[in-house]
């Protein structure tokens, strides 16, 4: 992981990897759903909310007090 100098770039880097991570989950619930992995599927579907709720997380800090 990178981390700078700057507060800003610092969350904007955090938003984007988090992203990131939730798309990636979401792609392979998806994939896990589609060969009837039901109990993986709900699983990172999960751990894909958690990611979402925390990009959404950095992103109000972002707007909050950068935006």
């Amino acid at each position: 992981e990178v981390v700078t100098n700057s507060t800003e770039k610092n969350l904007q880097l955090r938003v984007e990897a988090e992203h990131g991570a939730c798309q990636g989950k979401k792609d392979l619930a998806t994939l896990a759903k589609k060969l009837n992995l039901d109990a993986i599927h709900d699983t990172v579907h999960e751990m894909c909310k958690d990611e979402a709720r925390h990009g959404m997380a950095f992103k109000g800090l972002l707007m909050r007090y950068f935006k």
